[in-house]
């Protein structure tokens, strides 16, 4: 697949989107009522003796987690997660040009090969899903009703950042530094500054700082072990950004942070947003 090809995916993803999230505005904008008619007194009927109430049982932790998956991927369509995406892919494209030199100046190094070997293993999905579970089996057993939510919300936020990871690795189809397949998006950067955000809307800027640090260091590494470049994982950290603030509706939080590229390397791009206020509170565990 040519290079300007995949850059139409990734702007074609982008703009899906923003339609999808202008429709469903429209869709939520309020109807005036048209004006009923009177119409004339029914008969009066015989009080009857009301049924017993038929009460159904409560729904299981299963089927209400994956009905809040449900509820994420519908919420996804929004104008802001819209503009991060635009973000994202417009810095994406830019750094494409310069792919193959950002990845020389990651090069093997003798101090730097155990930092970079760490944090590729920090962002691998086994640690990352696996590092959500256990926060969220924390706040069961010791009833702890935020660490559960934290961890809750680190489950879904996995969930919604990988599934149009993976959609997008087999439709793009790009190479990697290292010529294995499924390159673009990055898995890793998706994961890790999903998880970033989801614990900034929790904690704030005393947790999301070093959150975000760990998911830089996370894709710096991808460039170093030459398993992505530098385009690929800064959409990936897009996508991470939106699915965080998207399982995390009820955040603290009105700003983003985006990886970016720096004339000397890579860097984080701080962007104001307005919160969702319909969406504050909801779905809460």
């Amino acid at each position: 697949m040519s290079e300007s090809v995949r850059q139409w995916i990734v702007i074609g993803f982008v703009g899906f989107v923003g339609f999808a999230s202008s429709v469903r505005i429209a869709a939520q904008a309020p109807v005036t009522p048209e004006p009923q008619k009177e119409e004339a007194a029914a008969p009066e009927t015989p009080p009857t003796t009301p049924a017993p109430a038929v009460t159904s049982a409560p729904p299981s932790k299963a089927g209400r987690f994956i009905r809040q998956i449900g509820s994420d991927f519908r919420h996804l369509p929004s104008v802001w997660n819209a503009a991060i995406l635009g973000i994202g892919g417009t810095l994406s494209i830019v750094a494409h040009n310069s792919d193959p030199g950002l990845n020389q100046r990651f090069e093997r190094g003798k101090w730097t090969e155990a930092l970079y070997e760490t944090g590729s293993m920090v962002g691998d999905g086994y640690v990352q899903i696996g590092g959500a579970v256990l926060t969220y089996a924390v706040g069961a057993a010791y009833q702890s009703p935020k660490v559960k939510h934290i961890g809750s919300d680190l489950i879904r936020a996995y969930v919604v950042a990988g599934v149009p990871t993976l959609v997008l690795k087999h439709t793009v189809k790009r190479d990697r530094p290292d010529s294995g397949p499924a390159s673009f998006p990055s898995g890793h950067a998706a994961a890790s500054f999903a998880s970033a955000t989801v614990l900034h809307r929790h904690l704030g800027w005393r947790g999301g700082v070093p959150a975000y640090l760990v998911a830089t260091w996370v894709s710096m590494s991808r460039l170093h072990d030459k398993q992505h470049f530098a385009s690929d994982v800064i959409f990936g950290g897009a996508l991470g950004i939106v699915a965080g603030r998207t399982v995390a509706r009820h955040g603290r939080s009105n700003w983003v942070l985006v990886p970016t590229v720096t004339p000397g390397g890579m860097g984080i791009a701080v962007s104001r947003v307005r919160r969702d206020a319909g969406h504050i509170a909801a779905d809460q565990p």
